[in-house]
């Protein structure tokens, strides 16, 4: 009984050191970011997400936003200087969405200007070091944020 608990605690100290989130990915709030340090499309990207079970960051809510303008703090920024995240307006332009729920975006945190479609066929969205979002091609290779939940939580009883 006694090695049950103290397997149970280091279990949960495990589980807790990494603020409940996988090896790699940052705790920001009630979500678990990974910032990558390779490169990809936006296809490239979303796949490398749903690979790990997660999925390209979305910032949809100001909750979110919040958390990721934080994270974003304690990362080196990208030599590119913007990650992918999960926003698009490839099936209807101007008409953004999120790729998980195929929901609209209805929160916006765009750079001044943007979207602007300037390059024509800018219909992914990254996000800028500073936490500002940018339309931009979606066949860039830029790093990319993705996004998983936390691990339940532990429930020792006795």
């Amino acid at each position: 009984m006694v090695v049950s608990v103290v397997i149970l605690l280091l279990l949960a100290n495990v589980h807790f050191s990494h603020g409940g989130c996988p090896e790699g990915y940052h705790a920001a709030g009630h979500l678990c970011l990974f910032f990558s340090e390779i490169t990809g499309t936006w296809a490239e990207a979303n796949s490398y997400c749903r690979t790990f079970s997660a999925s390209l960051f979305e910032p949809n809510s100001d909750e979110r936003q919040k958390a990721v303008v934080t994270a974003l703090q304690t990362v080196p920024a990208p030599s590119h200087g913007e990650f992918f995240i999960g926003g698009s307006d490839f099936f209807v332009e101007g008409h953004w969405i999120w790729s998980t729920e195929s929901v609209p975006v209805t929160n916006s945190h765009w750079l001044p200007g943007n979207p602007s479609d300037s390059n024509i066929g800018e219909d992914c969205m990254a996000v800028s070091a500073g936490g500002q979002w940018n339309d931009i091609a979606c066949d860039r290779h830029l790093p990319f944020i993705c996004e998983t939940e936390p691990w339940g939580d532990v429930d020792i009883i006795g």
